[in-house]
């Protein structure tokens, strides 16, 4: 489906971003599950049905209000790679069905995403990405399931990292904190109600943006300008697409409140970890601190590389700056990278905004994208996309 013809209307319809799959009740064996589960998916970028061992699948956890359809303009960027992408909706947002239970949501969701890769015959992935509060799920499944990866490829790329307000001191945070669990457990009709009569007054281009009812996608900036990492123009042939996505965004947008985004409240008490029930933290690791050593605990001895790439927006009201140096990079993102540095007790290398950390396992790398914010990190215009899709499509590295 070519990007430059096809109308973002048509173009949101075609069946690859539009699967549904219902998962029997056997798919789970955690307790808090009767009944089947159905899953909304989108499923894009390269496939190879005679040789689909040269696909490289690309498994993606998404923020707040997470859609399958927010990076479906990237599907020619994927092709190019060789990039399979498969795109679950959130709980609750799209066709999804929710998980309202949040003392065993995040265990049901990695059997949820365990048990849809068996229904699409897929062994394991060669990476994992995820967006702000996706890393939390993307940790827990390498905690729990670090054969999640492929043997050759093991590549895990973290745009713009939830970091919880005690760690990043970001004020507006702070306060949205201390608010009533059941106020936050609220957020999808306070964005119903911003995007009902706040969006159309200022322009459906922008989405909606009121602390954590951000939602990711594109934005006008002011300049555009490449991730530090390369010395060329990486978005430099992608101009079309990265046009293409500003001009989807407003139908992507209509689409999910059009589907459904009641989960979105459940996710946002379950990012800020509110409620007696999030006593403990994520997941059974808590936060970033312990869950982080639990990961490099379950790599060990794996015989090959696991490829960690972070890459921090230059200016991200919710978690903090990445920075365009070390002594430029806020709170949250030098705690962030603490955790990593802390649970593999590796060396530091780089300067300027970056950070590469190699371990005799893992390889960790910190980068700042200039002109990005929190929402628009993935965006095509910004170059991490390619460059995760590059990293992926690399040839093979074993210990």
């Amino acid at each position: 489906m070519a990007l430059s013809t096809t109308p973002p209307k048509d173009y949101i319809q075609d069946p690859r971003f539009n699967h549904t799959i219902e998962l029997p009740p056997s798919s789970f064996t955690a307790e808090g599950r009767s009944g089947p589960f159905k899953v909304t998916y989108a499923d894009y970028g390269y496939r190879n049905i005679t040789h689909p061992e040269e696909e490289r699948v690309f498994l993606f956890f998404g923020p707040l209000m997470g859609s399958r359809l927010f990076h479906i303009a990237k599907d020619e960027l994927a092709k190019q790679h060789k990039i399979r992408i498969i795109h679950p909706d959130r709980p609750g947002v799209g066709g999804t069905d929710p998980l309202d239970d949040s003392q065993s949501r995040m265990r049901l969701w990695r059997e949820v995403i365990m048990a849809l890769l068996r229904q699409l015959n897929i062994p394991c992935v060669a990476g994992i990405g995820c967006h702000s509060g996706g890393t939390i799920s993307a940790v827990d499944m390498l905690v729990h399931h670090p054969e999640i990866l492929d043997p050759g490829r093991a590549v895990l790329s973290i745009g713009a990292p939830w970091i919880l307000p005690k760690h990043s001191g970001v004020t507006g945070l702070s306060l949205v904190q201390n608010l009533p669990t059941f106020l936050i457990g609220q957020t999808d009709k306070f964005a119903r109600l911003i995007n009902g009569y706040v969006g159309p007054a200022v322009g459906k281009t922008v989405g909606f943006s009121a602390g954590i009812l951000r939602g990711p996608g594109p934005r006008i900036m002011a300049q555009s300008s490449a991730i530090r990492t390369t010395d060329d123009e990486p978005n430099g042939d992608n101009s079309a697409s990265s046009s293409f996505e500003e001009k989807l965004w407003p139908h992507v947008i209509d689409r999910i409140y059009g589907e459904g985004v009641r989960g979105i409240g459940h996710d946002a008490v379950m990012f800020m970890q509110k409620g007696k029930d999030m006593e403990s933290g994520w997941s059974d690791w808590g936060d970033y601190d312990t869950g982080l050593k639990r990961l490099v605990s379950a790599w060990r001895g794996k015989r090959r590389r696991l490829r960690v790439d972070v890459f921090y927006a230059e200016d991200d009201a919710l978690v903090g700056p990445g920075g365009g140096t070390e002594k430029e990079k806020g709170k949250g993102p030098r705690w962030f990278d603490g955790c990593w540095e802390e649970a593999c007790k590796l060396i530091t290398h780089g300067g300027g905004g970056e950070v590469e950390l190699v371990g005799v396992e893992i390889d960790y790398k910190a980068t700042t994208v200039r002109g990005a914010d929190h929402d628009s990190i993935w965006d095509i215009k910004w170059g991490v996309a390619e460059q995760v899709f590059k990293t992926i499509a690399e040839e093979d590295v074993e210990i």
